[in-house]
């Protein structure tokens, strides 16, 4: 394992190298002086990848979040974000959304969500219900798979915490996994490492509600908030 990097520095320059039409720079590059080196790469990977897998337990898969949730998120924690960068993060965290919408190469995305991401009202009680209409707007999508995690599963494989998982076009390749824990990050690129996590994300798809019952889910629990805001 490698913080800030991934172990295999001639993997993370071809598969980087892929969202980059030759000379042209990734849209991350932009923002050097404000986000870290470690998100870039990450921004790059996740360019490239044909098939992101996440678990979220606490918080909306970041591809998923609305403009009023993203800046909740980002302005919650002061000691991480400077005021004078939130509009410039905001900017950063929406960029990536296309690749969901492109019209070409799509991303297969696939996201199980813990119920606790879905009932903490980040933002309030409004955007919390406008996150979770968004949430099932987005499942209509062909190639988004969206599943809850609800609470009466109790213990399940996902109890270490939040996780991505990337794969890619690329002949032989295992992918990678990113860890986020602010404000460090971590990648784990070996084959047994990116194996371990995809057999946990398989875990945790077969405790999860299925796409359907997870859209009503969510839909209950949006009724809920309305009721508590009203």
């Amino acid at each position: 394992m490698k913080s800030y990097s991934v172990e295999n520095d001639e993997l993370l320059e071809r598969l980087t190298a892929l969202a980059r039409d030759g000379s042209k720079r990734g849209w991350w590059d932009a923002y050097g002086q404000i986000i870290p080196p470690a998100y870039a790469n990450y921004l790059g990977l996740e360019a490239d990848a044909n098939y992101i897998r996440t678990y979220q337990s606490i918080l909306i898969p970041g591809l998923l979040q609305t403009e009023e949730y993203s800046r909740a998120v980002i302005k919650a924690n002061p000691a991480l974000v400077r005021d004078e960068v939130v509009d410039t993060l905001m900017k950063v965290r929406a960029e990536p959304q296309a690749i969901l919408t492109r019209d070409q190469e799509l991303v297969r995305f696939g996201a199980i969500i813990g119920e606790a991401a879905l009932r903490t009202p980040v933002g309030g009680v409004e955007v919390m219900r406008a996150q979770l209409g968004h949430l099932a707007k987005m499942t209509e999508q062909p190639n988004i798979t969206l599943q809850v995690l609800p609470y009466d599963v109790g213990a399940h494989a996902g109890l270490s915490g939040p996780f991505l998982v990337l794969s890619f076009a690329v002949p032989n390749d295992s992918g990678v996994v990113w860890l986020e824990n602010p404000p460090s990050s971590l990648y784990l690129d070996t084959q047994e490492e990116v194996a371990g996590y995809t057999l946990v994300f398989d875990d945790l798809r077969s405790s999860a509600l299925n796409p359907a019952d997870s859209l009503e889910h969510i839909a209950r629990i949006a009724q809920e908030l309305g009721t508590k805001g009203s």
